[in-house]
């Protein structure tokens, strides 16, 4: 007999509702989650389209962490720095 108990995903890391960050530091938000089939971790903004990376702007990294690295101030963007991000 062979069992597969599966579970939907759950966060084991929920990202937060509101954060804050300089120019001069980034900033990087983790989402970790976990279920049986593994959970995928992926970023969408408010409109529900997935979160691409802009170099030197954005990054998806491997372990579903979404990263602002720092950057100059007037590469600053509302459409990246200042949106709603959903993992």
């Amino acid at each position: 007999v062979i069992s597969s108990k599966q579970s939907g995903p759950v966060f084991v890391v929920e990202p937060p509702n509101k954060i804050h960050f300089s120019n001069s530091t980034g900033a990087i938000i983790s989402c970790v989650g976990k279920g049986n089939p593994v959970a995928k971790i992926s970023w969408e903004l408010a409109d529900g389209s997935e979160v691409h990376d802009i170099p030197g702007l954005r990054h998806v990294r491997p372990d579903g962490s979404l990263m602002f690295p720092p950057f100059p101030s007037q590469q600053f963007t509302q459409e990246v720095h200042g949106t709603v991000y959903r993992c």
